[in-house]
Order: C-alpha cells, then structure tokens, then sequence
C-alpha cells in the first residue's frame, strides 16, 4: 500500500518540481557520502546488490517512477492488485491508476474485483463510477472481464441504497459519498455524529473538513469543524481546548 501512495504522489509532481529534485541529485553527486560509495561500488568484486548497494538513496528509483513509460509503476501496481483482490483500498487506487494510463484490461480486472469482493468499502462507490465513465470510450481485449464487470452492475446499483445507509454512521463512507455528490453533505454530518469510532477517527475527521473546503462548502466546513473541536481537545488541527497540553 505504502508503495502504491507513493506512486500516485510521485506522479502528481510537475516539471517544476522534478527540476528542483534533478538539481538537489546533481547536489547529492557531489558529497562525500556520494563519492565514497562511488569508489566503493566501481570497485566491487560481484553484484551482490547486498554487499553493494546499486541505489542507496533511492535515486534511480524515484526517476524511473517519475516517468511511468517505462512501466515500473504500472508493474508494481499491476503485482499489488493481484495480490489483494479482496482490499478494497489497493484496488480503488490501482484502478485509478490504471484508468490514468488507458490500462484498460487491469483496470477492468480491478473494478472486478470491487464489485465482486469490495462491496462494502468506502472507495468503491467512487472508484466504480469512475470506471463506468472510463469504459464508454475504452477499448477492452479482455472481453470476459468486462463482460463480468457489465453484468453484476446492475447488482451493484440496485444496492447503492444500502451503501448510502451505511454512509449515515461512516465517516469514511460518507466522506467519499461526498466526493461523488456534494449534495450528500448531510451524510457526512449525520456520520460524524454516529459513528461509534468518531473518537479515533481524527485522521479522517481531517481530510472530511479538507474536503469540504476544498469542494467551496465553507458553512458546512465551518460547522463540521465546530463540531469537531468539541470533540477532539487535544487536536492542534481543530483547536480543542487541550491542544497545548503536553
């Protein structure tokens, strides 16, 4: 999972940005950590990559990652979906992924196994309506899968009202629901006062408003955020009355 959260930041960065770690590489090249291993690794006896690390720092890495036509990210992507069909959160992010880079078949195979075995998590929703809209221009080589996705979609509709029930005591679920439809904003409130992890929840608490404000909704921001302030005392991101307590 952590790989796959840092191939999807790696693949937001602009030209600016992988300019700035072009130049902070060149930086690196000339330390002496950088030479010393240099010197180390041109004189190596094998290629036992335990012995001689090729990619200490993990610079060749993060180029080859940057520029997927190459591959790599979609191969580690492709590995991780087959790996965990059933984890509802590896396959929304590799069906992004794939959808991203026209892999029409992968992200056929992902969107399968949302909707065979990921019913109930809460980036399903999104993440299939994502590839509905993908499917009516894509062109698909695997005729069965696409077949097997068509066929259970009515399935799948049919049960969106149990999702959205779901929605009213998730904070997760309504938070996605959310990022569907903004009308559903009052699922994200009747969430955050059912649900029974609210109180572990901060992390999510935070992205919910980061969301609500992203999404221009700055009443219900600003009412989810007193709320929630309430709540957590000890946030520093809400501001709760304890925050400065050590």
């Amino acid at each position: 999972m952590g790989m796959l959260r840092a191939i999807n930041k790696i693949q937001k960065y602009d030209e600016k940005k992988v300019e700035e770690l072009k130049k902070e590489h060149e930086a690196y090249q000339e330390t002496e950590e950088y030479k010393e291993w240099k010197k180390k690794y041109d004189g190596r006896e094998d290629d036992d990559t335990f012995r001689y690390d090729p990619n200490p720092q993990g610079w060749n890495t993060l180029f080859e990652t940057i520029d997927l036509k190459n591959e790599m990210g979609l191969r580690i992507a492709d590995s991780v979906s087959r790996a965990n069909p059933a984890d509802g959160e590896v396959q929304a992010k590799c069906l992004g992924l794939f959808i991203k880079y026209d892999k029409s078949d992968l992200a056929c195979r992902a969107a399968c196994n949302i909707i065979t075995n990921c019913t109930s998590h809460p980036k399903s929703e999104r993440a299939i309506q994502k590839f509905v809209e993908y499917s009516k221009k894509a062109e698909f080589k695997d005729k069965d899968c696409y077949k097997n996705v068509t066929d259970n979609l009515p399935a799948w509709d049919k049960a969106k009202q149990e999702r959205t029930k779901l929605a009213e005591s998730s904070m997760a679920h309504a938070h996605e629901l959310f990022k569907v439809d903004k009308s559903n904003v009052k699922l994200v409130m009747s969430a955050f006062e059912k649900d029974p992890r609210r109180l572990w929840n901060h992390d999510q608490a935070m992205k919910t408003h980061k969301t609500l404000l992203k999404h221009g909704d700055e009443a219900s921001a600003k009412t989810f955020f007193s709320t929630a302030q309430k709540v957590y005392e000890y946030s520093p991101y809400f501001e709760g009355e304890k925050k400065d307590i050590k």
